[in-house]
């Protein structure tokens, strides 16, 4: 929703692709963007898409990956430390006395959830 009421006051627009779905086996991803009329892509993966991302990258395609990690310096990444403020989290509940403390949250299996995860 974020992004999209972000997309609402520029000129830009806002496309959401399954590239494991809508992609041909035979196409690179810069040519599926490029015949979506894309310029550049934001990217959100868990384990399982890291290749694809990596791949992106070394194609040149503009490409940022959000709420992940890389080591390679061709993925340009949005990173925020999520263990850090989980812990931050945990140990200010701790401090007002609370012992029985429960964490909600998805089964996805990206470096921003398993470090929520790893705090807790």
């Amino acid at each position: 929703e974020g992004m999209s009421a972000a997309m609402a006051e520029s000129d830009l627009d806002l496309a959401v692709l399954n590239l494991r779905r809508d992609q041909q086996s035979t196409e690179t991803y810069t040519h599926f963007f490029r015949d979506r009329g894309l310029r550049g892509v934001l990217l959100r993966t868990t384990s399982l898409g890291r290749e694809i991302c990596r791949a992106i990258a070394a194609e040149g395609f503009p490409s940022l990956v959000i709420a992940d990690r890389f080591d390679s310096q061709d993925v340009s990444y949005l990173y925020c430390d999520s263990y850090e403020t989980s812990l931050q989290g945990m140990e200010h509940l701790i401090t007002l006395g609370h012992e029985r403390i429960a964490l909600a949250t998805s089964d996805t299996d990206d470096t921003d959830h398993l470090a929520r995860q790893h705090a807790y």
